[in-house]
C-alpha cells in the first residue's frame, strides 16, 4: 500500500512539473501583460496622442514611475523615489511629449512640504522638479492641469497665505511665476 501512495505522489509532481513547465510562458504573461518585463501598477495614464502609458508600481517603501511605448511595447523606468516616498497624480501634456506627476511622502507629515511635482519628457529623460522660487522652494507643489504642450498650473499653500497659490512653470524654458487663482 505504501509503494502505491509513493509511486501516486511521484506521479502526481511529475504531472504537476511537466504541466508547469509547459503553461510557465503563460503564468509569466498574466504577470506581465505588458510584455515589457513590468506589470502595470496603479495610475495608469494614456497619452493624448496614445503613443505612451504612463504608471505607478508600489514597492515595499518605495514607488516607482513608468512610461510604456503603445508601438515598441519598450519600458522606460522614469524615477524610482526615495524610501518613504510614493509617486501619483500622472497628467500628460496636451500633445503626450510631457509627463507630469508629483511625490509625496506616505507619512504625510505637513502637506505644506511633502508633495512636489516633476516633469519629465515621453523618453524618461529630462527629470524636473517644480519648485517654488526662494524663499518658498521647500513648500509642497500640486498638479492642476497643462495650459499648453510644456507649461503646467501647480498650486501651493504658504503659511502666510489663506488661500492656495497658483505657479506657473515652462518647461522648456525652466521659468515660473506665481499668478493669480
Amino acid at each position: 500500500m505504501r509503494q502505491k501512495l509513493s509511486i501516486l505522489l511521484i506521479s502526481a509532481a511529475v504531472i504537476f512539473i511537466l504541466y508547469f513547465t509547459a503553461h510557465a510562458h503563460f503564468l509569466r504573461q498574466k504577470q506581465d501583460p505588458t510584455g515589457c518585463g513590468v506589470s502595470h501598477g496603479r495610475d495608469d495614464a494614456s497619452s493624448p496622442n496614445k503613443q505612451n502609458t504612463a504608471f505607478v508600481i508600489d514597492k515595499t517603501d518605495e514607488s516607482e514611475v513608468w512610461i510604456e511605448s503603445s508601438t515598441s511595447k519598450n519600458c522606460t523606468l522614469v524615477m524610482r523615489t526615495q524610501s518613504g516616498y510614493q509617486a501619483g497624480q500622472l497628467l500628460w501634456s496636451m500633445d503626450g511629449s510631457l509627463l507630469a506627476f508629483e511625490i509625496y511622502n506616505r507619512d504625510g507629515h505637513s502637506p505644506l512640504t511633502t508633495t512636489h511635482a516633476r516633469i519629465s519628457r515621453q523618453d524618461g529623460t529630462g527629470m524636473e522638479e517644480i519648485t517654488l522660487p526662494p524663499p518658498n522652494q521647500q513648500f509642497s507643489t500640486y498638479i492642476l492641469q497643462w495650459t499648453d504642450s510644456d507649461t503646467l498650473l501647480v498650486a501651493a499653500m504658504l503659511p502666510e497665505k489663506e488661500n492656495e497659490i497658483h505657479y506657473i512653470f515652462n518647461y522648456k524654458t525652466q521659468h515660473g511665476t506665481f499668478v493669480e487663482p
